[in-house]
């Protein structure tokens, strides 16, 4: 692929939340694609995944985006990695899984808990990482998510000044929130590329 100046990729890497037949069905990359699919200068692209194997086959896909690319990694999170059909992808291994590629302008894990116990795994590596200490809500980890992005592929913000920005437009992001609030504190964590 020959690089297109001024775009950007959003791939959504996600895992079925669904865990039977009993539950709807849904997916938070739909919802992304629909609202950020407008934009001439996105790429959103979104794939499942079912275990480390496959989520470590759509990570290499970033080698051949030559554009920058916001990587956002949607599934059931514990502290030490992604939940999925239950096994647990560590967070490591996922951090190695995108290590080599360069475009890599963030990622963003969209999953309760990961990283909680290897926040200093998220923040030694080259390219900046985010994603929640808590058991977040995940409406209001969609409702966070969509200004995240937002702030990134519409008004231009670099990943570490939309991340500084969140908390003051949504006042659930951090580790507080007011005694009325009807959202439970995100713990949102942010942590910039190693030098």
């Amino acid at each position: 692929m020959q690089p297109e100046r001024g775009v950007t990729w959003l791939l959504v890497l996600e895992a079925h939340w669904q865990r039977s037949v009993a539950e709807n069905e849904y997916a938070f990359g739909h919802m992304l694609r629909e609202v950020f699919a407008r934009l001439p200068q996105v790429r959103v692209r979104q794939r499942f995944f079912h275990d480390a194997e496959s989520l470590d086959h759509w990570c290499r896909e970033l080698l051949y985006v030559p554009e920058p690319a916001i990587l956002m990694i949607a599934s059931h999170g514990v502290a030490d990695g992604l939940a999925v059909h239950g096994q647990v992808i560590n967070t490591t291994r996922v951090l190695d899984s995108v290590r080599d590629a360069g475009n890599l302008k963030l990622l963003h894990f969209s999953s309760c808990l990961v990283g909680l116990d290897g926040q200093r795994a998220l923040a030694k590596q080259p390219f900046p990482v985010s994603g929640y200490t808590t058991s977040v809500d995940w409406g209001a980890s969609a409702l966070l998510e969509f200004t995240y992005l937002d702030l990134m592929l519409v008004r231009g913000y670099e990943p570490a000044d939309a991340a500084k920005a969140l908390p003051k437009l949504i006042n659930y992001t951090g580790d507080t929130v007011a005694e009325d609030s009807p959202y439970r504190a995100a713990g949102f964590r942010f942590f910039p590329a190693a030098a």
